[in-house]
């Protein structure tokens, strides 16, 4: 065995130093390619994106909505979440890794964050507006996002002490808000009781909506869930109402993992 080690270094000795450098870069990407491999050959956020939508033969979008902006509160509930922040500066956390998509007709919601349970799914467009709820397919609801309120207040012995608040929320994308929006406000009937909730207005005329209080329930706990969904503009002007059912006819979706 000693022998056998002693002339296998005396045949590395006679290899040039550029040889060895070869060799010791080829080993090394092909151990990344081996641990890549065991993670399933993850890919940054909008490359993977991208191919979810050509393994599910589904158009190129273009990318309207993505909330990989970095927190700037600082106090997210998992170091996980993801940060979108609102026209008006409202910091608004989502869990799981999100990207929307848009073409004239259509659009793509998917979301990367395989604990999460990854998915893609394509949502038809009529020219008006269109809800999109952020939840996996086999959910309704699913109280996945939150923001913070935050400020000073009293102990109750009286010093000043630093508080904050977190609002959670179940979140829905909005598309083809009209432009003149400046409130948004949606409810839905869930179990009998009606829950009500707001908006913020998002770049590239999109609105995420939020309704509090609610409880994170599979689609085959219930039937449906009724929502109506009001657009105001300056004023307070109606400018849009809509009533329907979540998830009513909506197209497949397609679970990554």
């Amino acid at each position: 065995m000693k022998k056998w080690w002693k002339k296998l270094e005396r045949a590395f000795e006679r290899i040039s130093r550029g040889k060895k450098l070869a060799c010791n870069v080829a080993l090394c990407a092909f151990l990344l390619v081996l641990i890549w491999s065991r993670f399933g050959y993850p890919l940054p956020a909008e490359l993977e994106f991208r191919r979810l939508e050509r393994t599910h033969l589904m158009p190129r979008s273009e990318i309207v909505f993505s909330n990989g902006a970095r927190s700037e509160d600082g106090l997210r509930v998992s170091r996980s979440d993801r940060s979108v922040f609102a026209l008006d500066g409202t910091e608004l956390h989502l869990r799981g890794r999100w990207f929307a998509g848009a073409g004239k007709e259509w659009a793509v919601l998917a979301c990367l964050d395989r604990s999460y349970n990854s998915f893609i799914r394509e949502i038809p467009l009529d020219g008006g507006p269109t809800l999109a709820p952020l939840a996996r397919p086999d959910w309704y609801l699913d109280l996945n996002g939150y923001w913070v309120t935050q400020g000073w207040g009293e102990t109750p012995e009286g010093h000043p002490a630093y508080e904050y608040e977190y609002h959670n929320f179940s979140a829905f994308l909005l598309f083809g808000a009209p432009e003149e929006t400046v409130r948004a406000e949606l409810t839905v009937r869930d179990g009998g009781a009606e829950r009500t909730g707001g908006g913020w207005a998002l770049e590239n005329g999109l609105w995420l909506l939020g309704v509090e209080d609610g409880e994170a329930r599979a689609r085959d706990q219930v039937s449906e869930i009724p929502y109506t969904l009001r657009l105001y503009g300056a004023s307070d002007t109606l400018l849009s109402e809509r009533s329907g059912t979540l998830w009513e006819g909506d197209a497949p979706s397609f679970v990554v993992g």
